[in-house]
């Protein structure tokens, strides 16, 4: 009973942080940047920093819950083994990427933002952009993962 609860709660912590990661990146892409586009000014740029420390603090916590949740479901010798372990390795391989276009692509962008040049902010929706597709690739694939064969 206690493992059941264990599990589930951190599937929950996993996919939460998921929805928080995606949509995160669509939140910036779809809200911050076009107020960015339309007014640069610093409290926007505030904003556009904080969600992007959000999208990498939620993603974090994404990866972290997911280590553990293939430690409680299949397990780890599975990874490299059948269906279910391509999914998730694909999966692994997808959130490092993210991680990567949100510190090191998107978060840069933003910090680069110059009130007189629009150009940067054409940087941060291709980041946003990047992210976003990324994200739903990895959640279309972890849909199937569940149902996955070994």
């Amino acid at each position: 009973m206690v493992d059941a609860l264990v599990t589930w709660a951190v599937r929950a912590i996993h996919d939460s942080a998921a929805a928080v990661w995606v949509g995160g990146f669509a939140v910036m892409l779809l809200a911050i940047v076009p107020s960015l586009a339309r007014e640069r000014n610093e409290s926007l740029r505030a904003i556009a920093l904080a969600t992007a420390r959000v999208i990498s603090i939620a993603g974090a916590v994404t990866v972290i819950a997911g280590l553990v949740m293939i430690s409680r479901s299949r397990g780890y010798g599975f990874l490299f083994v059948g269906e279910w372990g391509g999914i998730v390795t694909t999966s692994i391989v997808l959130a490092i990427a993210m991680g990567a276009i949100g510190d090191a692509g998107l978060r840069p962008a933003i910090r680069r933002l110059d009130p007189d040049a629009p150009s940067g902010v054409a940087a941060v929706r291709r980041w946003a952009l990047a992210g976003l597709i990324v994200g739903m690739l990895a959640v279309l694939l972890m849909t199937r993962a569940i149902y996955a064969r070994t």
